[in-house]
């Protein structure tokens, strides 16, 4: 039997990544891309999926900033690639 990773949801069709996102939208994380250590760092941060993220700055050069809960958080270019939302 398959293990649920629970770095995924069901609903995939409608997600992009991060870095594509545009400023003053609101997404839904749906999928984290990458190995271990990369999503514990994302877990660390509060960066998972099914989590509500406000998208504030994403001049497409450098990083990006976003809102999570009453927070910002400075996301590399890099991890924003990784990174899978969908529309609120």
């Amino acid at each position: 039997m398959k293990q649920k990773n629970p770095m995924e949801t069901k609903n995939k069709t409608s997600s992009f990544p991060l870095i594509t996102a545009q400023e003053n939208e609101t997404l839904y994380i749906t999928e984290i891309k990458g190995g271990r250590r990369f999503k514990d760092k994302c877990i660390d941060q509060g960066l998972v999926p099914g989590r509500k993220i406000e998208i504030l700055n994403n001049s497409g050069n450098g990083p990006c900033l976003v809102k999570l809960f009453n927070t910002r958080i400075m996301i590399g270019r890099g991890m924003l690639a990784r990174i899978y939302v969908r529309p609120a």
